[in-house]
Order: C-alpha cells, then structure tokens, then sequence
C-alpha cells in the first residue's frame, strides 16, 4: 500500500492489519462546522486545495492560504482529498467527507484508504474490501491484506493466495509473493533468483535480469540496480541510462536526479537530467540527498536541514527546516519548523503552524 500521510487527533490509531506509514502533525484554525449527510462531488479534484491541521486535539481542514475551511472536528483524518473525497475518523470508526465538511460515508470501518481509481480499500473484521464514491460495497471484503487499485488492478492476498484482482473482484493473475502494484502496465517480479518487470498476464517484460528494482515506473522508465549500478530502464527492462550513477531518483515533471560518482578524487554530485539522459544542470549546495520534482520544486537535504530547489538546481528555500516533504500538487508542503509542524508555500512563506510543538 502506498505511504498514507494522516492528520491524528487524539484517538489512537488502529492499523494492525495493514502496513502503512502514518506520519504525525498538529496545529491551529476555525469556519465550515462540519456535520450531516452529504454527496461526493462530481468534480474529482473538488478539495485538493485542502490540507488538514489540528487543533486542541481535532482535526479540520485549511486552504492553500491558511484559512480555515473546515472547522476542527474529526479525530484523524487523512491530510489530503482524493478524488474529492477525505478518509476522516469519528468515535474510533473510519469514513469519508466531501470538501463540504459532510459525510458521504458514514464513520464505520476499522480502516480506509484513499481513493484510486474510483474504488477505496475499507476492511471489516479484519478483512479488506472495496467501496465506491457513494460508499456502496463493490467488492466484497474478503482479502487478508490488499493495496490500492493501480492500472485497473489491486494486489492481494486471500486463503494464502497472492494476486491480483480487477474492479470486479476477479483474480486475474496469481502469484507466489506479494509483487507491488502495476504502474504503467508493469509491476516488480522475481524470476530465475533475479529481478524483473512483469506485464498483466505474468510474464517477463524483457529478457533482462537485475540485482534489485529501485523504483515502480513513471514517466515511461524504472530505477533497477545491475551491475553494482543505477540504471533506468524501460517498460520493456530495455537499459536505457545509468552508467556512473552512485542513486537516482524516479522521473517526475520530465527530468530526475541523480548522484553522479565521484571522479578524480572528488566528492559525488547532484545533477538533473531529461528523458534522452542529457544532464540538464547541476544542483548547487551540495546536497546530501535531492528528491523527485513536484510542483516545479525538488526537495533537498543538506546536513540534516531541508529546503527546495528550482528546475535550474538553485536553491528557492534554503534547507532550515527540521524535516519537510515534497510540495503537494496545490502547491503546498508539510515542513517541521523548531518541533512544530507547519505548511508552506512555494515561496517559503509559512501558511500556518502548529500553536505548540509536536509530541511525536
């Protein structure tokens, strides 16, 4: 399952049945009272200007600019919306609300994910299923574990069987482990004692066998380690670039970067480089760490302190801050200033922060 970034209240969270990273905030509001029944919207992107905050240990909702659009009421909530819809958590159950504040699934289930691909993962006694955006049961649940539906499909696992299954619920491919999710048709595979993409029907994208997959596919190319490099391949495991790179990130808005090997007795460096594997600059500061492009802007670490820099690899927002994330698609990024959690814009300028600092 895909790494979920939850706002938490004071309700404990409950998620032994499924692995899922959960990352901590807490924070400052007050306009929207949130409360009765409501429909998921029409418009998919209905709510991806929001990010959640908390405040005296409830959970609401602000805009990109820091106002508050839903007043803090939720236990938990996820920090996003997808597909106009928000997983929040009232009375120790879990359901979803519009942008509205309102519940179009009534608090009910032990655990949710997000929506993808119109369908949410939800589990009942311990075993997982699926719902739509009206929160009808489309799937029932049955699944001892399951990810998010990606390519049409989801993997699973059910009576110690691996596979994957589509919007119907069929198992269409089974397999002997848990392989990730498809992503542009392919999915990671293990074939011979080595590594491999496999396509929809089970089968070796290529004839090529790697030492490790770094990455799923995206924009057209993978991160694979062969050789004792890092090497980005294509959807046929054809090699494409790769030689003398130490890392590499995966391609996002185009271009990627990636840490070239030391040379001539000097220190490994960031570049940035397009899909024909040109490098198209270097990233100044001498970062330790520089991750995919999101909204034109690319997270660094520099010393253990985070900042941001632009397409041309110049720093835009020096590395001040604690811990940070990669900016959203509405433009706004989750930063730890001094222990308190706060949101930023791409300017820098600080949108909102917590009243005190986090406990976690």
């Amino acid at each position: 399952m895909k790494k979920t970034l939850l706002c938490l209240g004071i309700m404990p969270l409950l998620c032994a049945f499924f692995a899922v990273v959960f990352s901590l905030i807490s924070c400052g509001g007050g306009s929207k009272t949130p409360g009765g029944k409501g429909e998921a919207p029409d418009d998919l992107s209905a709510g991806s200007n929001l990010v959640s905050f908390v405040k005296n240990g409830k959970c609401g909702f602000i805009d990109t600019e820091g106002n508050v659009v839903i007043e803090p009421y939720f236990e938990s909530t996820h920090i996003l919306f997808d597909e106009g819809l928000a997983a929040a958590s009232k009375g120790g159950k879990w359901g979803f609300i519009n942008p509205e504040g309102e519940w179009v699934v009534e608090p009910q289930y032990t655990f949710v994910s997000h929506f993808s691909e119109g369908l949410a993962l939800v589990v009942v006694d311990n075993k997982g299923g699926f719902i739509d955006r009206t929160g009808k049961m489309v799937i029932d649940p049955r699944y001892d574990k399951s990810d998010d539906f990606s390519d049409g499909l989801a993997g699973v696992l059910l009576d110690g069987q691996y596979g994957y299954i589509d919007k119907s619920g069929n198992m269409v491919l089974r397999t002997k482990q848990n392989l990730g999710p498809f992503k542009e048709g392919r999915a990671g595979g293990y074939v011979d004692n080595s590594f491999c993409h496999i396509d929809k029907q089970g089968n070796p994208a290529g004839e090529n066998r790697f030492d490790q997959l770094w990455s799923d596919f995206s924009e057209g190319l993978a991160l694979v380690q062969w050789a004792g490099e890092t090497w980005f391949v294509d959807t046929n495991d054809m090699l494409h670039f790769g030689h003398g790179y130490e890392s590499a990130m995966p391609f996002r808005e185009g271009i990627a970067p990636v840490l070239n090997k030391a040379a001539d007795g000097k220190a490994p460096y960031w570049t940035v480089i397009n899909k024909s594997g040109e490098t198209v600059c270097r990233v100044e500061g001498s970062p330790d760490v520089v991750y995919s492009y999101s909204s034109g802007l690319a997270l660094v670490r520099v010393g253990g302190k985070f900042g941001y820099v632009n397409r041309d690899g110049k720093v835009v927002i020096e590395p001040s801050f604690d811990n940070a994330y990669s900016f959203f698609e509405n433009g706004v990024a989750r930063v730890t200033i001094n222990g308190s959690d706060a949101y930023i814009d791409k300017k820098g300028k600080v949108i909102w922060k917590s009243e005190s600092a986090a406990t976690k």
